[in-house]
């Protein structure tokens, strides 16, 4: 599959890969990426939804540890890198929200 324009010089497989990895480590957690086409007002756009899991289970086996979500129109956002990043800062900003509300470990 082309780009509109016939080429791309976006964001390539292993960016996506090590910011995840990277936010991955950095958090403790396992991540999970959803991207879907959602209606906006009668126009497409382009949805993503990171969702931050515990380690210990499998994705799936328990409820996300926190979750954010953006759209790229809705936010002004033209490439899928900075919607990634925008998500991934979103998301890290309710994983330290839900940190400090949670009760202190003993």
């Amino acid at each position: 599959m082309g780009s509109r324009d016939g080429w791309s010089t976006g964001l390539g497989t292993v960016d996506v890969m090590m910011n995840i990895v990277a936010f991955e480590i950095l958090n403790s957690v396992r991540l999970e990426i959803r991207l879907s086409v959602v209606d906006r007002h009668g126009r497409a756009d382009l949805a993503i939804a990171a969702l931050a899991h515990d380690r210990a289970v499998e994705i799936g086996e328990a409820p996300p540890l926190a979750s954010a979500s953006v759209t790229c129109l809705g936010t002004r956002l033209t490439t899928l890198e900075a919607a990634l990043i925008h998500a991934l800062y979103m998301l890290d900003g309710q994983l330290a929200k839900n940190e400090l509300g949670a009760e202190p470990k003993k």
